[in-house]
């Protein structure tokens, strides 16, 4: 018996096997399967990036694999090259994600418990377990595809490589091992070479595989699918046949050309090798003066490629049959039932083979670019034609005007083709399309639910998640977005080459981001921050901030982050405690890219609220009458508008009753919390989310935070507290600034971005029992405000406001020249003392604010409403800095 070389979970191994061999493999694998199904999303996705790397074109492994894969799978240079630039498009990662998110309906599925649309359970895929991909040996790829489907779905995968075909999988082998120095997901694949035919090793996989993916004939496919075990699931991808169809305005003189070179490249492709391989093309000619011009033009595409995509050489057996072919077109020309084309030029002979043959029946090719046209009077005749074939029919190339695309498509499926697709497309694929009538990601998962009682008080699963896997799935994503996205943009193209992530002390190297950088990389000033080049991104939202921190910043969202944004924000208004059915206010600001409402909008959708779209310039007395006339019992919105709306309810409540507030944008202090708990009987009022719009939905604040306390999306957003001054991570209970990055962002994603707020870490657990952290707001970093000597703290200077129930709980702070200080607040009652009034908050200012004690300090008091605002947003500009510049 030959020794063979395999690649054993990640080693390589000498010798050939026996079934006791495979036992002990396979017993291997059973140990591996709980490590490999915990491996995230993220990190399968970052390691097989990596694995893309190794296989780049130019690259020493592709110069190995274009000298050697010709002489071993029959290919030319030229087709290899073509093969291994589909293999390096499946690694990438918007094909990898592309395809989860299509085939699962979000690509961390597998990950944990979430709600598909339209169940009321929380579900999840869950790997098979231990898979054996038997590769075919037509195309030298396939169990390779196989087998990164069957390491994207976390199963433990055995690939039985064709004896003919053995490098390209051994060398993807030893590439994942290299890739993956850790070994989780290089545990998950064993590469294994023998003779199907004369070896019978498959029969341990009969009793302990949990799924076999078998590539190949019938012959092959009955082998596996005869003694399997009730464990396993056989998924099986036989032979099949396909044909193309033109239809008589594809064959006009204009259209002629084109039509013949989209028909030469279906034939060329993997030498007609591929099930998708058109073998046999009808022809719409019912006058009959069609399909000559069509042949000759065919032959002379199929010549031209013989140049620029030569096929592979041909062995004794397939010259034998396409020679045989060729004498039966012959015998048909004589008849006068068809003609034969064939190359004329020296070397070339038998470079391909194309039969008019006016018999419609679909017969089956010797392949190696031998192909029949077939003139029918209709293409109702063509597809007649290949009914008989429909247990086998996959992919059919159809070219005919748009309004026979419909009915001719349906035809086609009821025929029993898998596949319908424009010609000259036949053999390429798109990520998420079913193959063979399945998707084959999904086939490598079971489907579970979860219903019970907690479950079903949730939004989403992701409060069933663990600190531990919480934690390694953000690292996972992390070094994801460090070694396979950021990359793209060109900001980070140069700053993180070469970069992985091998710890928290690599991490807290990273530079961090701020609002001049987020100005300075998008448009119109550059695209440096965008990752889809210098163009405009695939469709998204372009929204700006709201300004009361400085000049609006533009933050660009795909549809895909934006709709992440928004799961997020939906979560937040559930924990918040709105429900379905629930009649909502939304009078968030709109307009002007300011993204508020839209977001708050598109959550209520998700809970399935009613929303009631009044927005932040509605008339007060219109609110009113939709607040009465609805019975509109929930108010969401800024906190200051909602307090404005609120004051006005309090003077004519009748037929209104608002008995939950939620607001977003600056808190609500207890001292109004009281008042409308008191003057309304409002039952809750709590924030509807932490976010802002360059940063997205950041937090959420469950029934146990108090005040300004949120839980971290931490599925979403990677939160860092920070010291100002050092830059290191502050432990529980100090106050830092706090950074942020995104982890679900394509587009634009921001990494270590400072927001600009200030925060401390909060204990944990949190009561709730969920175990995302928790931090508390603590104002914002601009409100550190230093007057010379001085540093005065806005935060300080608002709680004693908000102490204050005959004023407003938002200051703000007037700068001057020659250390002056001037706050201003409003005054609740318009009927108030002013000048006492000012006298009384300037006493407990000096009293209680470090850095006023001494110093120029004026207090202005202002009616409700009467401060200075943000035109967009309304929120009050906390600090107007009106001192010389230098």
């Amino acid at each position: 018996m030959p020794v063979r070389t395999h690649h054993i979970f990640g080693r390589p191994h000498e010798g050939a096997l026996d079934e006791a061999a495979v036992r002990d493999l396979l017993a291997d694998a059973q140990r591996h399967r709980a490590r490999v199904a915990a491996l995230p999303f993220d990190h399968v996705v970052t390691v097989l990036g990596r694995v893309r790397a190794a296989f780049a074109p130019g690259g020493p492994l592709h110069t190995e694999l274009l000298d050697r894969l010709p002489g071993e799978i029959g290919f030319s240079r030229e087709m290899c090259a073509l093969e291994l630039g589909g293999l390096h498009m499946a690694l990438s990662e918007p094909f990898l994600e592309g395809k989860a998110r299509a085939e699962w309906g979000r690509a961390d599925a597998v990950d944990a418990w979430h709600r598909r649309p339209g169940s009321p359970l929380l579900q999840r895929a869950v790997p098979r377990g231990v898979v054996l991909h038997v590769a075919s040996g037509n195309v030298s790829t396939t169990g390779v595809l196989s087998v990164i489907e069957g390491l994207l779905a976390r199963n433990v995968n055995v690939l039985k490589a064709a004896s003919a075909a053995t490098t390209l999988p051994l060398r993807f082998a030893e590439a994942l091992a290299e890739a993956d120095p850790d070994g989780g997901l290089s545990d998950a694949l064993a590469v294994l070479v023998w003779s199907g035919e004369r070896e019978p090793l498959h029969r341990p996989f009969l009793d302990t595989a949990d799924a076999i993916v078998v590539w190949g004939g019938d012959e092959v496919v009955a082998t596996y699918r005869q003694g399997l075990g009730p464990q396993g699931r056989l998924i099986a991808y036989g032979p099949k046949v396909s044909a193309a169809l033109y239809g008589a305005e594809a064959l006009t003189d204009e259209a002629l050309a084109a039509s013949a070179a989209a028909a030469a490249r279906d034939v060329a492709l993997w030498d007609q090798n591929a099930c998708s391989s058109a073998q046999a093309i009808y022809l719409e000619d019912p006058t009959g003066t069609r399909a000559e011009p069509f042949a000759a033009a065919l032959a002379s595409a199929l010549d031209a490629l013989a140049d620029t995509l030569p096929m592979g050489a041909l062995d004794l057996h397939e010259k034998a049959e396409i020679t045989k072919e060729r004498e039966l077109a012959v015998a048909r020309e004589v008849l006068g039932q068809g003609r034969l084309y064939v190359p004329s030029r020296p070397g070339r002979l038998q470079a391909w083979t194309l039969m008019l043959d006016r018999e419609p029946a679909f017969g089956l090719s010797p392949l190696c670019r031998t192909i029949a046209v077939k003139p029918v009077r209709d293409l109702a005749e063509g597809v007649a034609a290949l009914v008989p074939w429909r247990a086998y029919l996959q992919t059919c190339g159809l070219a005919v005007a748009p309004a026979r695309l419909g009915p001719l498509s349906d035809a086609l499926i009821a025929a029993g083709a898998h596949r319908v697709t424009r010609v000259g497309e036949m053999s390429n694929g798109a990520p998420g399309e079913p193959h063979d009538g399945v998707f084959g990601l999904g086939e490598l998962v079971r489907w579970a639910s979860l219903d019970a009682p907690d479950a079903a008080e949730r939004f989403d699963g992701a409060g069933l998640v663990g600190a531990a896997e919480a934690a390694s799935r953000s690292w996972a994503r992390r070094r994801r977005l460090v070694e396979g996205l950021l990359p793209l943009a060109p900001r980070w193209r140069e700053r993180l080459a070469g970069v992985r992530l091998r710890s928290e002390a690599d991490w807290l190297a990273l530079p961090l981001m701020d609002r001049a950088d987020l100005t300075a990389g998008t448009p119109p000033a550059s695209h440096a921050l965008l990752t889809c080049g210098e163009g405009p991104p695939d469709g998204g939202h372009w929204l700006r901030t709201g300004g009361s921190s400085g000049d609006p910043r533009l933050s660009i969202y795909g549809f895909g982050d934006y709709e992440a944004d928004m799961v997020r924000a939906a979560r937040g208004a559930w924990a918040a405690g709105i429900r379905p059915g629930e009649r909502v206010a939304n009078l968030f600001f709109t307009g002007d890219l300011y993204g508020s409402f839209l977001s708050v909008n598109r959550a209520l959708e998700l809970i399935g609220a009613n929303a009631f779209s009044l927005t932040q310039t509605a008339p007060v007395e219109s609110v009113l009458t939709c607040l009465r006339s609805f019975g509109i019992e929930t108010v969401v919105g800024l906190s200051t508008n909602v307090q404005n709306v609120l004051a006005h309810v309090a003077e004519a409540p009748a037929g209104i009753r608002v008995r939950r507030v939620y607001y977003a944008g600056e808190p609500f202090h207890e001292a109004e919390r009281h008042r409308l708990r008191e003057t309304l009987g409002v039952e809750r009022i709590a924030s509807i989310g932490y976010g802002g719009v360059d940063a997205g939905p950041m937090g959420f604040a469950c029934p146990a935070c108090q005040g300004n306390e949120h839980h971290v999306h931490d599925d979403h957003v990677h939160v860092e507290i920070l010291d100002p001054e050092t830059g290191r991570p502050c432990a529980p209970g100090e106050r830092g600034e706090v950074v942020i990055t995104s982890l679900n962002r394509r587009v634009m994603p921001l990494l270590r971005y400072r927001v600009g707020d200030l925060a401390r870490w909060l204990p944990a657990p949190c009561p709730c029992g969920l175990a995302s952290p928790r931090l508390e707001l603590l104002g914002r970093v601009e409100d550190l405000v230093r007057l010379g000597e001085r540093r005065v703290d806005y935060a300080a200077i608002q709680a004693v406001a908000a102490a204050l129930p005959a004023i407003a709980s938002n200051p703000q702070l007037v700068l001057a020249d020659g250390e002056a200080l001037t706050v201003r607040v409003e005054a609740v009652d318009p009927a108030a003392d002013v000048a006492g009034l000012a006298g009384a908050v300037q006493a407990e200012l000096r009293a209680r604010v470090a850095g006023l004690g001494a110093g120029p300090l004026v207090v202005e008091v202002v009616a409700l409403g009467g401060l200075e605002r943000v035109g967009r947003t309304g929120k009050v500009i906390r600090v107007l800095d009106r001192r010389s510049k230098p």
